[in-house]
């Protein structure tokens, strides 16, 4: 079993915004999915709920419902320490963005709130918890986010610029990625996005 895994493919469970199983698949690889019916039927009983959170809204007002469409597989290194991807935010900005289920929200730098045309100054401010502690930070409502053939619409995101990012620009949290049916394969190096019917 690979020990990043399970750093990064942490739930978001306690907040109710979606729950990420995880469970060994035939090959002796470690898989994740946030839908039981995803899961063959003889793995599930062996399923583990996964319930740490790394960057956690504390109070949620009126946070819209957002909707997705399409699918898309995004490849990774089995060996590598996170999930990145290409995404485009409003249409407008291509960046860098690590696919990140430990994450209650999509959070997005300062640099790129700012390249998307949004005023944080003037925006509504949220209490969020991270690794770091408690701080205060603004939110915007991203119009659509694409990542490969899977699009999301309404999804709300926080501004911060997080620590050990490197190039990439967002962390896309479970307020997206439960958007979709996912699943995690560590060993093939491969996540699925599936919207829903």
């Amino acid at each position: 079993m690979r020990t990043w895994i399970l750093a990064t493919l942490i739930a978001a469970s306690a907040s109710g915004q979606s729950t990420v199983y995880r469970w060994t698949g035939p090959d002796g690889s470690v898989r994740a999915s946030n839908s039981l019916a995803a899961i063959p039927e003889g793995y599930r009983s062996s399923a583990v709920e996964m319930k740490v959170v790394n960057i956690r809204q504390e109070h949620v007002e009126h946070e819209p419902k957002g909707f997705a469409k399409g699918k898309a597989t995004i490849g990774f290194t089995p060996s590598g320490r996170r999930i990145e991807a290409q995404a485009i935010f409003n249409g407008r900005a291509s960046r860098m963005a690590i696919m990140d289920t430990g994450s209650d929200m999509v959070a997005i730098t300062t640099k790129l709130a700012r390249a998307l045309g949004y005023d944080t100054a003037k925006s509504r401010k949220t209490w969020v918890t991270t690794s770091s502690g408690r701080v205060q930070v603004p939110v915007v409502l991203l119009k659509n986010v694409k990542v490969g053939g899977a699009e999301a619409f309404g999804v709300q995101a926080v501004v911060m610029d997080f620590e050990g990012r490197g190039p990439v620009s967002a962390l896309m949290g479970m307020n997206f990625l439960s958007l979709f049916v996912f699943e995690i394969d560590s060993g093939g190096g491969t996540m699925t996005l599936v919207a829903p019917n």
